[in-house]
């Protein structure tokens, strides 16, 4: 991963939803995947590509984001409903639920 230009920036425009990757390997680090999150003002963040009880053991675990994000601990959601008239004025993080049955 990589910083956002300003052209790229300009031209992604507004962001409703942002599936950002938060295990800090081969995609962003963590301090990235914070100033990405930062930058582009989300109304819903939903992090990726992190640890779990049953994968990827090399990858950070949800918990480091949060906390660089000065979040509280995050409750795990099934789902997410999102339409144009429910986005939330301020921006949310959800960690939607890990399927293991999914492989």
């Amino acid at each position: 991963g990589h910083p956002l230009s300003g052209q790229l920036h300009r031209e992604i425009g507004k962001v409703d939803i942002l599936f950002v990757p938060v295990g800090d390997v081969s995609t962003l680090s963590v301090a990235e995947a914070r100033a990405l999150v930062k930058s582009l003002q989300p109304r819903y963040v939903l992090p990726m590509h992190y640890r779990t009880e049953t994968a990827r053991p090399d990858l950070e675990p949800l918990e480091t984001f949060v906390t660089a994000m000065g979040l509280q601990p995050l409750e795990s959601r099934p789902k997410l409903v999102v339409t144009s008239t429910n986005l939330p004025l301020n921006m949310q993080v959800v960690a939607l639920s890990c399927d293991s049955r999914a492989g």
